[in-house]
């Protein structure tokens, strides 16, 4: 009987934070703070970011990917090809685990449709 294949993990051994941390010291980022956001129900965890002379929004992931098949790149270049807005990307590390894209405020769409006159609405 031969021995079972060990499972390899694709997780990280340091913490999205520290990844985080790392990647915008290589970026050259004189801006460090960094707001955790709320959590939604995944693995990912947002973070705002200074960066450059704006802020920005960077998706931290669980585990690395390969940006060639990201299904929220691949959605992302699918719009803008269609000509449909989407935040911008600023910069994507596969290896670390990292997007950051255009920060576009606190407001939900929902509360932006909510707050419209119905006539804005249709």
């Amino acid at each position: 009987m031969s021995a079972p294949k060990p499972v390899i993990s694709n997780a990280f051994e340091s913490s999205a934070s520290d990844r985080l941390a790392r990647f915008i010291s290589e970026q050259g980022i004189a801006n460090k703070e960094v707001i955790a956001l709320t959590p939604d129900a995944s693995t990912r965890k947002y973070y705002r970011i200074g960066w450059k002379k704006r802020t920005a929004i960077a998706a931290v992931y669980a585990e690395p990917f390969d940006p060639e098949f990201h299904p929220y790149l691949d959605v992302t270049r699918l719009f803008l090809d269609r000509d449909i807005p989407v935040p911008e990307i600023y910069a994507v590390d596969g290896a670390a685990g990292i997007i950051v894209q255009e920060d576009l405020g606190d407001r939900q769409l929902f509360q932006v449709y909510e707050d419209e006159p119905e006539e804005q609405c249709d």
